[in-house]
């Protein structure tokens, strides 16, 4: 995949746009390279970059919903329009975002920008996950940034939504790193899962685990040495977004993770009809939105998101609709 995608202009308008710190702005081009493939820098600028993004960039499908379209574009130049140009006029960290395709694919092209090397590739999400049975995977959906630095590789994923990792997080197997809250954990295990791949090559199975109490939940697999170009994520893309049997076409949904520092600290969501935020774990806020002016009015309170008169009108008589 072509690098530079983005310009230095573009980029440092991600800064801006993202709210991102400024002793981690350094300035597209040799400088980010630089501090990109230092290995006692390149981990810290890249755990930033996708922190402030979770906290600016939300996880949404609202184009399959609220528009006059009904479509997702994964094409770079529309989504730098749809995140970042459209923000124009509003707070930092106000405006659009997309699903996993359109977030991770994204933020890929900033990172290459950058001077990171990437790998993109493509998982097959638990069905557990969608509240299937768990352990039976899908077909390839979703889309993960693998970034190494140096000798080390990290997993990177911006558009997984809720349980979804909040930093960087390294290809090792059984090395739980704290997530979200005071008890909510991840890690990778690599192993050999038959229904997947039959042959003995292994796969990496990105897992939450809650609380302590709890099993250990699968949530996607993959492999790391396969690299997914984008004509791959434009069929993938393709399925996902017009498919019946696909939620996102059934269901709106918006996640936008909270940031304090150089934690995440909690995340706001609409899913259907009904709106929860949960900081360091807890409940703190939990309803069911009887309407589409309710909905509407969440989605510009908590998640900085106004639609057009004739986006709001784009979701009239689909079977996601609120009263």
């Amino acid at each position: 995949m072509t690098s530079q995608i983005y310009t230095p202009t573009q980029l440092t308008a991600f800064y801006e746009h993202i709210g991102l710190p400024s002793p981690h702005r350094h300035a597209p081009g040799p400088s980010s390279a630089a501090v990109a493939t230092d290995p006692s820098k390149g981990l810290a600028f890249l755990a930033a970059l996708q922190r402030y993004t979770l906290a600016s960039m939300p996880f949404e499908n609202l184009d399959l919903h609220y528009s006059t379209h009904h479509a997702v574009s994964i094409d770079p130049e529309v989504l730098w329009e749809m995140v970042v140009q459209r923000r124009e006029g509003r707070a930092t960290g106000a405006g659009r975002g997309g699903y996993c395709m359109q977030n991770n694919a994204l933020f890929g092209y900033v990172l290459r920008g950058l001077g990171f090397e990437v790998l993109a590739t493509g998982p097959r999400i638990d069905a557990a996950v969608e509240g299937g049975d768990e352990k039976k995977y899908s077909g390839w959906s979703h889309m993960l940034n693998i970034v190494t630095i140096g000798d080390k590789r990290y997993g990177v994923d911006v558009g997984f939504g809720g349980g979804g990792p909040t930093h960087p997080l390294p290809l090792l197997h059984h090395n739980p790193q704290r997530n979200i809250g005071p008890t909510q954990v991840v890690r990778y295990s690599h192993i050999h899962l038959p229904s997947v791949s039959p042959s003995e090559d292994k796969l990496w199975v990105y897992e939450k685990q809650n609380h302590s109490s709890e099993d250990w939940k699968p949530m996607y697999c993959f492999p790391d040495n396969t690299s997914f170009t984008p004509a791959d994520f434009e069929v993938m893309n393709h399925w996902t977004s017009t498919s019946p049997r696909s939620w996102f076409t059934r269901t709106v949904v918006c996640v936008k993770w909270e940031v304090d520092g150089d934690q995440v600290t909690g995340q706001r969501s609409v899913f259907g009809n009904t709106f929860n935020r949960v900081v360091e774990g807890e409940t703190v806020d939990s309803r069911e939105l009887e309407t589409e002016e309710q909905r509407i009015e969440v989605l510009e309170k908590w998640f900085g998101i106004s639609l057009s008169e004739a986006e709001k009108r784009g979701i009239r008589g689909m079977g996601s609709a609120l009263a």
